[in-house]
């Protein structure tokens, strides 16, 4: 574990607020922002912020201009349809997995944030979006395989919510029914049926509206 006060600590809490800053879009595109300003925005030292800036370069996030600034990258569409499908089918192998690695502890930590994060939506928007990371990233934790708890680290969430939430607010499309709660999804799992738990997940991302505003609109205008 990360002592919070170490130069790796607070790169990974200035990360983290920096994600937050750009979900709520106060870090936006068109924005270019130095190291110094950041780092007086965060209350921080420049160190731990280029480390996170760095960290949030490598995964697509920003961008570094030289002698300028940082700014908030522009996602392509066809690279989003690709990260989004990469995206459902690694948690519809990890909700396969974790039914059958989950024991009654899992359970009771994976219904707990389901029932947590639903309190959240109709709360917090911001809090959410963590609330709702954490949650897949717990399914992870609890599918047995390290590799796949990494890779959905890795993809990060945050980063197809801002895309999608930008290429819906252009489609506006609503799916046709409500998809699967995160606690129906957690008892899925939990019911240890790879079958039910790899369904429920698969509507519960295919049929959210972001997901499915992004999908129609991409279908409508891929050439």
């Amino acid at each position: 574990m990360l002592h919070p006060k170490s130069n790796e600590g607070m790169a990974d809490l200035a990360y983290r607020r920096l994600l937050g800053l750009i979900s709520q879009g106060k870090i936006r595109e068109a924005d270019l922002v130095s190291h110094r300003e950041l780092a007086v925005r965060l209350g921080m030292s420049k160190m731990p912020v280029g480390m996170a800036l760095k960290r949030l370069e490598r995964e697509g996030f920003v961008e570094s201009v030289e002698r300028v600034g940082t700014r908030v990258c522009r996602i392509d569409a066809e690279a989003m349809w690709g990260m989004l499908q990469w995206r459902i089918a690694l948690e519809c192998q990890v909700v396969r997995l974790a039914c059958e690695w989950i024991d009654d502890a899992g359970a009771n930590r994976l219904l707990e944030a389901a029932d947590t994060l639903e309190r959240l939506i109709k709360e917090s928007e911001f809090e959410s979006h963590k609330a709702d990371a954490e949650f897949h990233l717990l399914l992870g934790d609890l599918c047995g395989c390290h590799r796949l708890r990494e890779e959905l680290d890795r993809l990060n969430i945050y980063h197809i919510k801002l895309a999608v939430c930008e290429a819906v607010s252009a489609a506006r499309k609503e799916p046709p029914e409500l998809p699967p709660d995160h606690v129906e999804v957690a008892r899925a799992v939990i019911s240890r049926d790879p079958v039910q738990a790899e369904r429920a997940m698969r509507h519960h991302l295919e049929r959210s509206r972001g997901l499915y505003g992004f999908t129609e609109w991409y279908r409508a205008n891929k050439k």
